[in-house]
């Protein structure tokens, strides 16, 4: 038997705890290379809302291209999706039914160079998800100084506080995430603002060094010398 274990977020310990009764789960979080994915030096002249990860369902993309109907009919802003996965012709049909493909970009697969310019250049970072862990692009988009608008599961609570550093909605709620992208678009100084306290969260959480010292300080306990 495990002396313990680790988690990436909170969620996942109350789930090993909640299934199999396992009280030793540690959360250490997950971690960024924070000198490679940092702010740019401006967005770009372009607004563009991003979204990166696998096209699947889990991910809460019908919602997200739901609010993208109301959102392009009051701005002039992109949507770019960046990702491969099994609702992709599904999405690709929305899209062209509703007239949005000058509006939705399907990107598929970037190297990581490109990506770490897509986060950079990008107005907000939208992570609709119905579940998650504790993902790794919603980390990355805050570290890069971007302010996120991602759904309230799972791990996201545990790095986004409302109003603070991003916003937090609920999961299949499209009206919602409206609300919170206009809020953003509206408001030059509120983007800022929040997507400094994303890269401050990050620096102060969630570099690799100190997700390393967390689990070093996991090893020593297991061990005894804590």
């Amino acid at each position: 038997i495990s002396e313990s274990v680790t988690t990436v977020a909170n969620s996942v310990a109350r789930e090993l705890d909640e299934h199999y009764a396992y009280d030793r789960a540690l959360v250490v979080g997950n971690g960024v290379d924070e000198n490679l994915l940092e702010p740019g030096p401006a967005t770009s002249a372009e607004k563009y809302i991003l979204f990166i990860g696998r096209l699947s369902y889990r991910k809460g993309l019908f919602n997200l291209l739901e609010s993208a109907k109301t959102v392009c009919r009051r701005y002039d802003v992109r949507f770019m999706l960046e990702g491969k996965g099994e609702v992709e012709q599904k999405i690709r049909a929305i899209i062209e039914k509703e007239g949005l493909q000058d509006r939705v970009i399907l990107m598929g697969h970037q190297s990581r160079e490109e990506l770490v310019k897509l986060y950079q250049r990008a107005t907000i970072f939208v992570l609709p998800s119905h579940y998650e862990g504790l993902p790794t692009v919603l980390l990355e988009a805050m570290s890069c100084g971007l302010p996120v608008v991602a759904t309230n599961v799972s791990g996201c609570p545990d790095v986004v506080s409302d109003g603070e550093n991003g916003f937090l909605i609920p999961a299949k709620s499209p009206e919602m995430m409206v609300e919170a992208i206009s809020r953003l678009l509206d408001d030059e100084a509120l983007r800022n603002a929040l997507g400094k306290n994303a890269r401050k969260t990050i620096e102060e959480h969630n570099t690799w060094d100190r997700i390393a010292g967390k689990i070093e300080a996991c090893y020593q306990t297991s061990l005894g010398f804590q």
